[in-house]
């Protein structure tokens, strides 16, 4: 599940920045003669209101009157969430106080704060103390936050979680390690060709036999505790199908507990599974799950002036119009407000399913839409008809060939 949802506040935005603007003063105003201002919102059908202030217009040299309410509404995540929800039209919305001292500003911000805080309607939940310079607020939880920053917290020793190596020699001899790159200096052997025994890629090495074993799930080296594998909760639920040496079929829910269940693995189940070698130790794996190829994202970005971009490709829009991609991805995951005064939203839509064009031993011509079912069922490797596609191969398993028709 994708955490980006659809918005309703660029559409909101878009109805706004199509009212016709006022014609701009024949000369602009220094930037020095543009006050800031202290603003008051009021959600009308619950009384609740809030207090702000605004000096960023200065730096886009627009008036409190063409700012305000225009291209600004509110710094507040409460107020956004609210607009995000229910709209802007139920707002009123006051200028209350300008100045070109920001300082001054400021101040009469926090003051009306101040003298507001225990009002149970009111959105802000802190103001700047003057004699302290710190934060007061009448949230319990904000204070107690505090007190617990402040507090001696007692260090906790980590525990490296590392990998537990069973090793086999050709004479017969177990052994078990924790460093594997040390094991391999020690007797001469090859610490990457030992790791492409464990994953199935080969049988052996120089009759080693080797096999990787974890003993807490991946979760427990953030803590940096060590966790008993008996008491391990999976929650990745997918669909899977494996089939083991002897040919029998099974399907099951999770391939990682599977993995650590009967001594595989994960990696090379995953790599058969896409189709990057054909066995792991004599098992096969195919993925039952197609959820992630049914949707793709696309953007809506609204720039400094309200208007709105309708994106497929974000990176090449970014690349176009001199913004940075990774900054408009923070703005659409909520990591951040906006990219250089740009804002951008992220959606799911259905992803159309991609045709292809199959061409069989005997030269007939096949129309696909499923290209991994049709591999699977005519014994095919989906990665090898996907690089006939692409141009890498020149066919694939005697005279197959395939082209996207996308």
């Amino acid at each position: 599940m994708s955490i980006y949802a659809p918005i309703t506040l660029p559409q909101l935005m878009v109805t706004q920045s199509t009212i016709t603007p006022t014609q701009p003063p024949v000369t602009s105003p220094e930037v020095n003669q543009i006050p800031a201002y202290v603003y008051r919102l009021e959600y009308k059908p619950t009384g609740q209101f809030y207090y702000g202030y605004r000096k960023a217009n200065i730096w886009y040299k627009r008036m409190p009157v063409d700012d305000f309410w225009i291209h600004y509404f509110s710094s507040s995540t409460i107020v956004e969430a609210i607009i995000n929800k229910y709209g802007i039209t139920d707002f009123d919305h006051d200028i209350i106080f300008e100045s070109t001292d920001t300082e001054e500003v400021y101040r009469l911000e926090q003051e009306l704060i101040k003298q507001h805080i225990d009002n149970p309607l009111i959105l802000n939940k802190r103001y700047m103390d003057e004699n302290t310079k710190l934060f007061s607020s009448t949230s319990e939880s904000y204070k107690k936050g505090k007190q617990t920053q402040l507090s001696n917290k007692p260090k906790v020793k980590k525990v490296k979680n590392t990998v537990l190596w069973k090793l086999t020699s050709p004479t017969g001899e177990t052994y078990e390690t924790h460093n594997l790159s040390q094991f391999g200096r020690d007797h001469k052997l090859c610490s990457n060709a030992l790791l492409g025994v464990s994953k199935g890629n080969t049988q052996h090495h120089k009759g080693w036999t080797c096999n990787g074993i974890r003993p807490a799930d991946s979760n427990s080296k953030k803590s940096g505790k060590v966790i008993d594998s008996s008491s391990v909760e999976y929650t990745n639920q997918m669909p899977w199908e494996v089939t083991d040496p002897s040919g029998n079929v099974t399907q099951i829910s999770n391939l990682r507990k599977f993995c650590k269940d009967n001594e595989l693995n994960y990696s090379g189940m995953r790599d058969v599974s896409y189709g990057r070698q054909q066995t792991h130790r004599g098992w096969k794996c195919v993925c039952l799950s197609k959820s992630h190829t049914k949707t793709k994202l696309k953007w809506e970005v609204i720039d400094l002036s309200g208007n709105l971009y309708s994106v497929d490709d974000l990176r090449l829009f970014c690349q176009e119009h001199g913004l940075h991609y990774q900054g408009m991805r923070d703005v659409a995951a909520g990591r951040q407000r906006t990219s250089y005064g740009w804002r951008c939203y992220g959606y799911e839509v259905e992803k159309p399913p991609v045709l292809w064009e199959v061409i069989d031993l005997q030269g007939d011509i096949i129309l696909v839409d499923d290209m991994k079912t049709f591999c699977k069922d005519n014994a095919l490797s989906y990665r090898g008809m996907y690089h006939v596609a692409n141009g890498t191969h020149k066919e694939h398993r005697g005279g197959w060939k395939c082209k996207r028709l996308d």
